[in-house]
């Protein structure tokens, strides 16, 4: 999660093509080599955010009678 609060941190700083992953790894207090090894890049750390966001919608829904794709 450091690593995503970190790099979207940066983005509301920069424009995404100025975001370096050893930009990310120092505002995540990460190596570089560790972000490397969970992330293959910024679009993997961006679908990774996305999909969290997405559990976190759909657990928040999970109590209703209609199901995510029915709203």
């Amino acid at each position: 999660a450091k690593i995503i609060d970190a790099f979207m941190a940066l983005a509301g700083e920069r424009r995404y093509s100025d975001i370096d992953l050893s930009d990310i790894a120092d505002r995540a207090g990460v190596t570089l080599a560790a972000l490397r090894e969970a992330y293959d890049g910024r679009f993997a750390i961006v679908a990774d955010y996305t999909r969290r966001i997405d559990q976190a919608v759909l657990a928040g829904t999970a109590t209703t009678e209609e199901s995510g794709r029915d709203r």
